[in-house]
């Protein structure tokens, strides 16, 4: 019965080990128009398209954050650099926004 178990406890594993993978990948091919989108909104001046790049991209952050650390690193800095490309560009054209009220 303890055999059985830990054979069990291994395919579990082993399972989890290929959804993450599978998940990684999924991200990898969705990446593509999220960082076009992030691109997009850092040299928009329409504050409501930032907001909705912010939006849309870290609904994608939050599902698949976890699996790209872990299989594709490098595209996980590339998409934290882009957000904080978007991020600091609204903050600045919401102080542009505010210097003009």
């Amino acid at each position: 019965l303890q055999k059985l178990f830990a054979e069990l406890e291994e395919a579990v594993e082993e399972a989890q080990g290929v959804e993450i993978r599978l998940k990684a990948m999924l991200a990898l091919s969705e990446m593509a128009p999220i960082m076009d989108m992030l691109r997009r909104a850092a040299a928009s001046s329409d504050v409501d398209q930032v907001k909705e790049a912010l939006a849309v991209g870290g609904g994608f952050v939050g599902e698949y954050e976890g699996a790209l650390r872990l299989h594709g690193p490098q595209q996980m800095a590339e998409l934290d650099a882009a957000f904080e490309d978007v991020v600091l560009h609204q903050r600045l054209l919401e102080g542009d926004q505010a210097d003009r009220l």
